[in-house]
Order: C-alpha cells, then structure tokens, then sequence
C-alpha cells in the first residue's frame, strides 16, 4: 500500500511511496499523491493485486499518464494556461518528466491547451486592468510566451493614443504630496508596464493640470 511521504518544500506536493512484497521480493516505487491515493483506495474497494512488480509498474505508468491528463483537463476547464504553466503545474504535483511532456504535448495537439489562445486573453484581460505592453511582455515572457511570437503585436492591442490616455488616468489617481511628485508617477507608471516616454509625458501632463 502507498505510504506518502516527503515534504511540500518548493511548492511540490509529497509523493507517495508504494511498497510491495510477493514471494520474498520487495520494492517500492515513488509516485505522485493523487496516484498512491487512487492505487490504495483501488485495493481497498476493488481488491486490486497485480500478478507481478513488472504488472505493476505498467499499470502505475499508465495510471500516471491517465490522471496527468485529467488534470490538466480539469485545470483548463477552469482557465487558460500557457504550455509551461501546465507543465509547472503538473511538476509540482510530482509527476516524473517523461509524464509531463507527453500529457502536455497531448494537450496541445488537441488544442486543450493553446500558448497563442492563452497569451490573447491574458493580454486583453490585463489591459482591462490598466497594464503598459513592457510589463504584459515581461509577464507573458514569465509564463513561456514571447509577446512578439503573438499575431498582431503591438498594434492589434495598443493605439498610442489609447495608452496615453490610459497613463494619464491612473497617474491623474496619484495623491500629489508636493514632493517628488514627478518621479512617483514616473515609478508608478513604468512599474505597471508603460514606457519611459509615456511615463514622462502623463506626470509632466498631470502636474501641470494640478
């Protein structure tokens, strides 16, 4: 029966070790949680015993690669996820490398999950939320996307005129202390992904309507 063991250090979920012991022979085989639960609850309600330790390591394979597609099928009926998210996502929950890439690369070639499908939405939703195209590129890039590998980047999502309208909103919410004011807008704005130039232009336009 599977004992869990180790720890949840990195963000990773404790794997569960299954030990096994037949005609004098023992072993163990380290597998994610959600496996060693499913194989303990399978001898428990299902009388499951395999015939031999080769048995039953294909069947945990296969058991592997069966419920590291369910759960990037769950994880992605959520939300879209980028390819390296649901490879992360499946890694933390300790499947072995060999299952990630094949559950991953299934899920993309069926279109479950989609890099170009995930990188639109997430572009559109930030811009929503008053995002500059530099900190949506560095954000997309965190996520295993190049903003520019993107049809239509920048000009489907961005007019310029647009974006300075939108700096000059968020830095016209800014409390103005009378000191070093400009810069703070500066800062402020170049930290939510707006350039330099657009930066510069909203705190200079701010300041001279106070």
């Amino acid at each position: 029966m599977p004992e869990r063991r180790g720890s949840s250090f990195g963000g990773y979920k404790p794997q569960a070790t299954l030990s096994w012991e037949r005609g004098g022979n023992v072993g163990s085989l380290r597998v994610p949680a959600c496996v060693g639960r499913r194989l303990e609850q399978m001898g428990e309600e299902e009388g499951f015993e395999p015939g031999s330790a080769g048995e039953l390591e294909g069947y945990v394979r296969e058991l592997e690669a069966r419920m590291a597609s369910s759960r990037l099928a769950e994880l992605a009926s959520r939300r879209e996820v980028s390819t390296k998210e649901a490879g992360e996502r499946l890694r933390r929950e300790g499947f072995p490398p060999e299952v990630v890439a094949f559950a991953v690369g299934r899920a993309a070639e069926c279109g479950l999950v989609d890099d170009a499908r995930f990188a639109d939405s997430f572009v559109r939703s930030k811009l929503a939320c008053g995002w500059g195209a530099q900190r949506i590129e560095r954000e997309l890039s965190a996520r295993g996307i190049e903003a520019t590998a993107l049809e239509g980047w920048p000009y489907e999502y961005f007019d310029p005129a647009e974006e300075r309208s939108r700096a000059l909103a968020l830095a016209s919410r800014k409390r103005l202390t009378g000191k070093n004011d400009y810069a703070k807008i500066v800062r402020f704005l170049v930290g939510r992904g707006f350039g330099m130039g657009v930066a510069c232009d909203a705190a200079h336009q701010v300041l001279e309507e106070a």
